[in-house]
């Protein structure tokens, strides 16, 4: 494991939103640009990188990558204003309830 850390899940129109933007998540295997797929599971949010182009974008601006997940599905993980755990790992990135 790379690095954790816990995190308030925040909200944007409505829907739960959880913003990673840091350079572990480059160190993670998520570079500006690159593809991710995202699972959603019980009380989990599971980040992989796709290596295939096929998927979400990690988004961002030169070497500083953004992670926004913004929606229903993660509103129906996590709660607006709860405090979760970011498990950083090399190929993973694991958000769990604390």
């Amino acid at each position: 494991m790379i690095k954790t850390i816990s995190i308030k899940v925040g909200e944007h129109r409505g829907n739960s939103r959880i913003w990673l933007e840091n350079n572990t998540v480059t160190e993670c295997g998520f570079p500006v640009g690159g593809a991710m797929f995202v699972t959603y599971s019980e009380g989990k949010v599971t980040i992989l990188p796709t290596g295939e182009g096929k998927g979400r974008k990690v988004s961002g601006k030169g070497t500083r990558p953004v992670i926004d997940l913004n929606s229903a599905k993660l509103s129906a993980v996590f709660a607006a204003g709860e405090t979760v755990t970011v498990n950083y790992a090399t190929q993973a990135i694991t958000i769990t309830k604390n």
